[in-house]
């Protein structure tokens, strides 16, 4: 119960509404085959990146391929890759730990429960939530609660997320996620229990 009440007087967590990049479109199968060999393809990359970004590289891919109705969606992969990495070389795409951003890329705490429902965006799943959004989830509910056990922190940040219920699986992504924040200078971690150092 005391838990309870303590979560009641957190500061409400600001979210951003999720923004899907790319809806279906209707083209060609001569046309389909053009964007995915032209630099075309680059620009739908860059289209998703500057609505979505961090996203992570398979969810890129993933929307163009649902936006031109691709079937054969694994015969392009190579060149989505190729431009990925010609991109990146240039520093015009930034890819970390399988997550892409652009340079002028801002974390914030995306609002996904309309995800649930989204044909474009499939399930909601952990391990393709940027590590620096869970981050900002957690520290927000650690800055403003005298100490807050590890258990309460997994619970608030999956709710968060999206997830109706947590599963082991879930808690465990959750927990090697939250794992660099034991180190992070604003931050004590302590008996099983985390406090904000000001």
């Amino acid at each position: 119960k005391e838990e309870q009440e303590k979560v009641s007087e957190y500061k409400p967590l600001e979210k951003v509404e999720y923004q899907i990049s790319l809806r279906h479109g209707y083209f060609s199968t001569q046309e389909k085959r053009h964007i995915m060999q032209s630099d075309q393809l680059k620009e739908l990359i860059y289209k998703v990146l500057s609505a979505e970004a961090p996203i992570h590289i398979d969810d890129c891919f993933s929307r163009i391929t649902k936006y031109l109705a691709l079937k054969s969606a694994k015969d392009y992969e190579w060149n989505y890759k190729r431009y990925l990495r010609e991109e990146i070389s240039k520093g015009k795409i930034i890819e970390k730990n399988k997550f892409l951003y652009l340079p002028s890329t801002k974390i914030v705490v995306k609002d996904r429960l309309h995800q649930l429902y989204d044909f474009y965006c499939g399930k909601i799943q952990v391990w393709k939530i940027p590590p620096e959004e869970i981050h900002l989830i957690a520290m927000n509910l650690i800055e403003n609660s005298t100490s807050v056990s590890e258990d309460e922190l997994v619970k608030y940040i999956s709710k968060e997320i999206g997830f109706g219920r947590m599963t082991q699986y879930i808690k465990d992504a959750i927990l090697e996620v939250i794992e660099p924040l034991k180190n992070n200078h604003k931050v004590k971690y302590e008996n099983g229990q985390y406090s904000y150092v000001a």
